[in-house]
């Protein structure tokens, strides 16, 4: 089974087989890595103490009401740290073909952005279709590299993915990357939670508002979630990229605005794993080219679903990427700087 990842050279993100000449190259250059960490702080401190700019982190077009969480209590009624209760209703999830149109507008600063491509990149977001879900738990903020060192000292778990390249100091509090889904999932059975289903991913990053394409609201803004870091990235400054000279730019947990739920950083900071596979919505396109992401040209692959994975990340140049409804799919087995997790918890009946 080929693997998939989305690889951007002068602005343009393009999910592609790692086996080709491009992740070839990557791959190459990944053995050789020089990685620049940026940022620092803490969870619970002022916005500078978090490494966060609070010129940058204020969001300018926050368009919800004020969150009122509930603090999640389990049977016995003792205090859940760090999660909320996500009470279970119906939404519309996904999107209407004729929401491509106005995501070719979203995305017009990715060269080449067409009504096609935005299909080959959102079609697996199509049909718009009414979901209930039930309620449910779950953590505020992104699991940590603090809270995934503790799981694999107290375990003496061995991680597919190389997280402890990027847990190093004044990262504490930076959400763990570099975590396969076995990993996620083995955190998340150690914590007595697991990880969300896309449904309930998505419905919770509505954050019970009535907004169709960000947890703040529906404008395109950088200072309400952290992406667009590559936003005016060239052919020329994307060199480096493809030789693993990578710059990580995440951000602490919690130095942006919460959803409705007092949810953070639901997009963008990192890309979240579900527990499902990426699989066709119902009554979806029947196109293999959406789901293979070999794109329009190459129809009659076999389609690659993978397990969803949710929210965008710091990589992502482009608000199109980090959209509540935006999914992809990635083998359980990868791992990459952008990917993180956070956890659910069913409640007791």
């Amino acid at each position: 089974m080929k693997h998939y990842t989305r690889i951007t050279v002068a602005g343009i993100s393009n999910p592609i087989p790692v086996s080709g000449v491009i992740g070839r190259l990557v791959a190459t250059g990944l053995l050789a890595m020089t990685v620049l960490v940026a940022g620092s702080g803490c969870v619970g401190g002022t916005s500078a103490e978090l490494g966060c700019d609070p010129a940058e982190t204020a969001c300018q077009s926050l368009e919800i009401e004020p969150p009122a969480p509930t603090p999640a209590v389990d049977a016995e009624g003792n205090a859940l740290e760090g999660m909320v209760l996500i009470p279970g209703g119906s939404f519309e999830m996904g999107i209407a073909e004729a929401d491509l149109a106005a995501l070719v507008e979203m995305g017009q600063k990715v060269p080449h952005m067409s009504e096609l491509l935005a299909k080959w990149w959102f079609g697996d977001e199509i049909p718009r279709h009414t979901v209930e879900v039930t309620a449910f738990h779950m953590d505020t903020h992104e699991v940590t590299n603090r809270e995934f060192s503790r799981f694999v000292e107290e375990t003496g778990y061995e991680a597919q993915g190389n997280w402890r390249q990027y847990a190093t100091e004044g990262r504490s509090d930076h959400p763990v990357i570099q975590v396969s889904w076995h990993d996620a999932q083995a955190y998340a059975e150690w914590t007595g939670k697991r990880l969300p289903s896309e449904a309930e991913w998505e419905y919770a990053a509505r954050g019970g508002q009535d907004v169709k394409w960000f947890p703040w609201g529906d404008s395109v803004d950088t200072t309400c979630a952290n992406y667009g870091w590559r936003a005016d990235e060239t052919f020329l400054t994307g060199i480096p990229r493809l030789l693993g000279l990578v710059t990580i730019r995440t951000r602490p947990v919690g130095c942006y605005p919460p959803n409705g739920y007092g949810l953070y950083d639901m997009c963008g900071n990192v890309c979240e794993w579900c527990e499902n596979e990426r699989t066709p919505y119902p009554g979806g396109p029947e196109e293999d080219w959406i789901y293979t992401q070999y794109g329009p040209f190459r129809e009659g692959e076999e389609p690659f679903y993978g397990k969803a994975t949710r929210g965008g990340s710091w990589d992502d140049p482009n608000a199109v990427f980090v959209r509540i409804t935006d999914r992809n799919g990635r083998a359980p087995e990868d791992s990459s700087y952008g990917m993180g997790f956070r956890c659910v918890r069913s409640i007791d009946e």
